[in-house]
């Protein structure tokens, strides 16, 4: 970590500069380079968009600078100064320097700096911001950031190494309400260790055409491409069958020609050689890809103790094999603690030793590493046993990897545990006592409540802490010397545990584990001993006891479980004892001393057949798009392969990848090797995407979840709410080095999750990804995107005017000029009492109704919960899930709020997963968090996203390209700052697919007449082109949509900012492409704005007969003005009828959520403008009226007819009267009246039974209704 401040205000310090052209990089768009050499960069930076955002808190005022592509850094009540992260490529192993040269800035006074809010929850579970301003920042006469500048080695983006550099454009005097703005700052970046010959760029996959735009200096760090050396290249394990043991307990294990023989192993003639082992030794799989201890590449080849009585080298007789066998639960060298330390695996319960049968094998023998006479040792007389408990209970977040034991509530509790020792009083021993404990309150963020827990804790009745204390959320670990050894009892010990708070009955806090250590003699159990020397600076001289004077004993160094060795052999046994030195080693050791005859030595179960499928180490593979599923899944994932056509794509298991990288041990651990694995060696192209088909859960080891994991998150460990977490970035950060804070994970891959719960959810997410992209329905949602913004209401505060601010500032990004843009806006509705406070009921029917007439994509901004938007509940799961009724045109929700996308708490399944499980319908994918996040933060992210995601204005790039390029706008970590925001969101999608944006282009010829009179029939011209050509081979269809005039919100007041709305929807229907060309005419309303200025809006989207194709058009400058005079006073006539029952008359039986269709046709057009009331109207019986003219289409190349189909949804069983009302572009209004009866049941209903002829002598015809379209009868 490097950190560079400048005290600017002063003159800049002087260096010659060669000043190259000056040259802006387009995903950096406030960023000029002024000089690029092969050893230094000179950039201008200006920060874009600055402005002062109000805020008022407790009734004073505050101001929130913001910027452009700004991120939020700080700690909860810091002052909230966003910050600018760059990424730049550098020479491997390269040291980077960064200077502030120049500046030009601004002061601002009388400023109060709002502080960063925490996060908190209301009683509904929706996220609220609290307000704190922590002392230390804001009663200080020092600025604030105390450093504008930081950097720090990034690791490497795929081959090229990176540097992140952070700079924010303020700084802030809270004493003297003080604020700077440097709005031009410029940076020299210099490189050491560049290469003399430069390497060349060489791509390897396809998400290697993002380094141009990651990288700020690109063209320059396109030389330093460096692949990584790879030395662990594998062709396979090894051929031949395989079987699974199950290893629980620590130990020697023999394997025998009769178990081979119960396993179905032919053991005629069978070789020892053939007999092979793999194991990983146990221990979690390292979290760094650079760690030099339990890192293993891929499962490995244990050695083996092989027993050969006569020597032939075939298992016969009394022939054996041992191995030795670790549990996942258990003693293991730690190179932090330097000693042994307890592992509870975090992922499984068993550990799995595979058998590998090959007659071509040359298996691996222990190797003997006896060491010489030793001079001099020192003769040891005990060792210190261990004794560890620890139960695993409770999650306390339902989130995270670390699970606790006994609770302790309230203001006083107590537990108590017994247990057994064997231990010896040795003189000069001193046991050790260790315990954590845990506490429960506090933890959920926004609970500010002071918690205190105290503990007194005796060892068979002798005060071992009486009043140690801690509060809050802490983990605290106690370490205690007992220095009376005669506390510690050889047999049955007891701890007591007495425990209080005070001022809070719901106070609790949580026992994780204690443990022991007290001497133990070397005295052999059962002829076998395993115990942990200490750290001696000579040779020891160890005398184990407990033997018999034919035993043949050994003593196996067992240190490395998965790399066992023998360091005595056949030892002599003398008076019951064998002796033996050992040398200085560098560290504790563990020794098993046994007799090869101890009854102490395990026979395993019978091994178990297993098959390993594919094999994964195979170098000679390749793939774009990796799909990682549970083998239950495999043939949907096909099926995605196939749809994936394009694509090198291949499929794996999760069982096939535990079996290659963990020896079949579960660990999440294993999916990140094993693609790191697979971009490091296998050939181009390597991958790029890697799709995550299945669910998981944060219970691994199904303490209380029986639910199986399908594929695994990854689960972040922290005390708070806030920063516990699940994120899928760590399976493609293939070059991590961290710690176990995981806060700075820096995605290599393009990555996705579809969190697919059972076979069903599968095919039906199959079948909606096939609509999706091979048959839509075509009407034109293609080219909207609707943007929800929460109010600045909470019941907290009435001034959190960001949220729709945030939300109207993507809207007008020049990369979604393009598209029309719907705009739900809560400040903009009407509230009413219900739930536990305020609701939209109208806000939330317009979304409902724009969701199902079709729309590109759904951008939320504000508070939230797994299964909410907003306290006004403007999307409820409970209540809106099934109201959703949209086939053939899915949304891509983007949900910039808290918890929306928790999927890995099967307890309470989130509106994310609910919305991808839907049949038919639902969302096409969905972009959401899965934790609690900030407010700026979710801003900056959707931003990024956005501008990512449509490079100026470009067609979407694949959703994963996006979200990558999108995380790494952010990720950045140093002594201080830290941002796992964005690690929270998760891409519920293939992020190898597109959306269906339209990807050509239509270009409007003609639009005639040029001004749009009211009344007047317009003709619009327009032909399909390709790179500027016409394409005369475009057939298809194209829907024609034309909105009035753009005008701008008076509604919304306040602090917000202003607000455009796009116009009334004038016209939508369909007309016909051929040879490229296409014509449409419609009718102007009467009721049009009548403004004098041209922003009214058409927009085409066209399509190809086979849907292969689309293209879009749009002209932003349609001038709407004036008025023709038409003599007519006969409004549209109105057929109405429901989907699948053409034959419908009022009074029929419809089904529980039928479809109505309503037929309209008029002369003159139909209005659809919703101005003074004029709109097609849907009432039924006494409830209030609809405005449903969003789905109303006019018939291809028709102006006059056109029809709505608007789902029904829970009509309640009986009959109902319905009223449609509709006006023609005169205005003259029609209204018809039917009757229909709805029978709710599972069961198919008759009614209005007929038979005839009546009486009847041989046979008679019956006529029915029934309540089910189709219904077989």
């Amino acid at each position: 970590m490097t950190s560079i401040f400048r005290r600017l205000g002063f003159a800049a310090f002087f260096i010659l500069i060669t000043t190259a052209a000056q040259a802006t990089v387009i995903a950096y768009p406030d960023v000029k380079i002024i000089e690029q050499t092969q050893h230094r960069l000179v950039i201008d930076w200006t920060p874009q968009n600055f402005r002062l955002n109000e805020i008022t808190i407790n009734g004073k005022v505050f101001k929130r600078p913001v910027f452009g592509l700004a991120v939020s850094q700080g700690k909860p009540g810091e002052p909230d100064i966003p910050w600018r992260n760059f990424t730049i490529g550098k020479p491997i192993n390269s040291n980077v320097r960064v200077t502030i040269l120049e500046t030009d800035n601004q002061s601002f006074s009388d400023i109060n700096i709002a502080p960063i809010p925490i996060i908190g929850k209301d009683k509904k579970n929706i996220s609220e911001f609290i307000y704190s301003k922590d002392a230390a920042f804001y009663q200080t006469s020092q600025s604030y950031p105390s450093q504008q500048l930081y950097h720090s080695d990034g690791g490497k983006f795929r081959d090229i190494a990176i540097e992140k550099i952070q700079i924010s454009p303020f700084r802030y005097s809270a004493s003297s309400r003080t604020l700077v703005y440097y709005k031009r700052v410029r940076l020299l970046i210099e490189f050491s260790d560049v290469p003399s010959r430069p390497a060349g760029f060489r791509k390897r996959g396809m998400l290697d055409d993002l380094y141009q735009t990651l990288l700020l200096n690109f063209e320059q760090a396109q030389n330093w491409q460096s692949k990584e050396h790879v030395s662990f290249k594998k062709p396979s394990l090894s051929g031949g069958d395989w079987y699974r043991i199950p290893v629980t307990e620590d130990g020697l294990y023999k394997i025998t020609s009769s178990l081979l023989s119960e396993a179905g192993i032919s053991t005629s003639g069978l070789s020892i050689d053939a007999i092979r082992l793999y194991n990983n030794g146990g221990h979690i799989l390292s979290y760094q890809v650079n760690a030099t201890r339990y890192n293993p590449p891929y499962t490995q080849e244990i050695p083996r103790f092989v027993y050969d009585a006569n020597g032939n080298n075939i298992l016969d007789g009394n022939d054996y094999i041992l191995f030795y066998g670790k549990s996942l639960n258990g003693w293991f060298y730690s190179d932090n603690s330097l000693d042994f330390t307890y592992q509870t695996h975090p992922y499984a319960k068993t550990n799995y030793y595979l058998l590998n049968i090959n007659p071509a094998g040359n298996a691996r023998r222990m190797v003997e590493d006896i060491p010489p006479d030793q001079s001099n040792p020192v003769a040891a007389d005990f060792f210190y046993d261990r004794y560890h408990f620890e139960e695993d209970l409770y999650n306390l977040l339902a989130s995270g990897p670390d699970w606790y034991g006994n609770r302790f509530f309230g203001l006083s509790d107590s537990y108590s545990k017994t247990f057994n020792i064997t231990t010896n009083q040795a003189a000069g021993s001193i046991p050790k006592f260790r315990i954590r404990l845990k506490g429960g309150s506090g933890i959920k963020y926004g609970d500010n409540q002071n918690y205190r827990y105290y503990f007194k804790m005796t060892l068979n009745g002798n005060v071992l802490y009486d009043g140690v204390s801690f509060t809050e959320e802490t983990r605290k670990t106690y370490s205690k010397d007992i220095t009376d050894p005669s506390i510690v009892q050889d047999g049955e010990n007891k701890l007591d545990i007495q425990y209080s708070a005070i001022e809070h009955e719901s106070s609790n806090a949580y026992l994780d584990w204690f443990e022991l250590y007290y001497p133990h003699d070397f005295l052999a159990q059962n002829t076998q001993l395993l115990f942990y020397t200490k750290t001696y600076q000579q040779p020891v001289r160890y005398q184990v006891g407990g033997f018999d004077p034919n035993d043949e004993v050994y003593v196996f160094n067992v240190t490395d479980p998965a790399n066992p060795y023998i360091l005595y052999k056949e030892l002599t046994v003398q008076n019951g004892s064998v002796v033996f030195d050992t040398p200085v080693f560098e560290h504790p050791q563990a020794l098993l001393v046994s007799s090869l005859t101890s009854s102490h030595i395990f026979t395993p179960p019978v091994p178990v057949r297993h098959f390993p499928g594919q094999d994964l180490l195979d170098i000679n593979q390749q793939a774009d798009l990796l799909i990682i599923t549970h083998k239950t899944f495999r043939p949907y994932a096909e099926q995605l392969a196939e749809l994936r056509s394009e694509l090198a794509s291949k499929i794996v298991t999760m069982d096939e990848i535990y079996f290659h990288f963990n020896s079949s041990v579960p660990d999440p651990t294993a999916l990140r090797n094993f693609l790191r694995y697979a971009y490091l060696n296998w050939q181009s192209p390597t991958p790029s995407y890697v799709l995550l088909f299945g669910d998981g859960h944060y219970d691994y080891r199904n303490i209380t979840i029986p639910d199986t994991m399908r594929v695994p998150p990854f689960e972040i460990y922290d005390a708070h709410e806030i920063d516990s977490r699940t994120t899928d970035i760590y399976f493609v950060d293939l070059d991590y080095t961290g710690n176990e804070s995981f806060r700075n994970l820096s995605p290599d891959l393009g990555i996705g999750r579809l969190p697919i719960e059972s076979t069903l959810d599968a095919e039906r997410m199959i079948e909606k990804l096939t609509t999706y992209e091979k048959n839509p329905q075509q009407q034109g949602w293609q080219t909207l995107i609707t943007f929800v913004g929460d109010d600045e209401i909470t019941p907290r505060s009435s001034s959190e005017w960001m949220h729709q601010n945030q939300t109207e500032s993507f809207a007008r990004m020049s990369q979604l000029r393009k598209f029309n843009k719907k705009k739900i806006y809560l400040a903009a509705y009407p509230s009413v009492p219900g739930g536990f406070g305020r609701i939209k009921p109208e806000a939330n029917n317009d979304l409902i109704k724009i969701i199902n007439q079709g729309t590109l994509i759904v951008n939320y901004v504000g508070h939230g919960s797994p299964t909410q938007w907003a306290h006004e509940s403007v999307f409820n799961m409970s209540r809106d899930l099934n109201r959703i009724n949209n086939p053939g045109k899915l949304p891509f929700i983007i949900a910039a709020t808290c918890d929306f996308g928790k999927f890995d708490d099967p307890h309470e399944p989130s509106f994310s997963e609910a919305l991808i499980w839907k049949k038919e319908s639902g969302a096409i994918a969905v972009l959401s968090a899965t934790r609690l996040v900030y407010s700026g933060d979710n801003a900056a992210f959707n931003t990024r996203f956005y501008r990512n995601l449509f490079p100026n204005g470009a067609p979407s790039i694949h959703l994963g390209n996006a979200w990558l390029l999108s995380i790494y706008g952010s990720s950045f970590s140093n002594s201080r700052y830290s941002n796992v925001n964005d690690q929270k969101y998760h891409l519920f999608a293939d992020p190898s697919m597109h959306l269906a944006d339209p990807r050509g282009k239509v270009q409007i010829t003609s639009i005639n007449p040029d001004i749009l009179k009211a009344l007047s029939q317009v003709e619009v011209e327009a032909k399909i082109v390709d790179d500027g050509q016409h394409n005369t081979t475009f057939d298809g269809g194209a829907v024609l949509i034309v909105n009035d005039a753009r005008y701008d919100s008076v509604m919304l007041g306040g602090r917000f900012n202003p607000v455009t709305f796009d116009g009334p929807l004038i016209f939508k229907g369909e007309v016909s492409v051929e040879a490229g060309l296409l014509k449409g005419k419609f009718i102007v309303p009467k009721s049009i704005r009548y403004k004098n200025r041209p922003t009214g809006r058409v927009t085409i989207f066209a399509w190809t007969s086979d849907n292969s194709f689309t293209a879009l058009g749009y002209n932003n400058n349609l001038l709407f003005n004036g008025s023709n005079n038409i003599n007519d006073a006969n409004g549209p006539e109105i057929d109405v009828y429901f989907q699948d029952q053409e034959q419908f008359t009022s009074g029929d039986v419809v089904g529980q959520n039928p479809v109505l269709i309503a037929e309209l046709e008029d002369e003159n057009g139909i209005n659809m403008t919703d101005q003074t009331g004029h709109f097609i109207s849907l009432q039924i019986d006494d409830a209030p009226p609809q405005n449903i003219s969003g789905f109303f289409v006019y018939e291809q190349n028709s102006f006059t007819k056109g029809y709505v189909h608007y789902p029904l949804d829970n009509v309640a069983d009986g009959e109902h009267r319905l009223f449609i009302l509709a006006y023609d572009n005169v205005n003259n209004p029609t209204e018809q009246e039917i009757r229909f009866k709805v029978v709710k049941s599972e069961e198919i209903a008759l009614s209005e039974v007929i038979n005839y002829p009546n009486p009847f002598t041989s046979s008679t015809r019956f006529t029915f209704q029934t309540n089910r379209s189709g219904a077989g009868v």
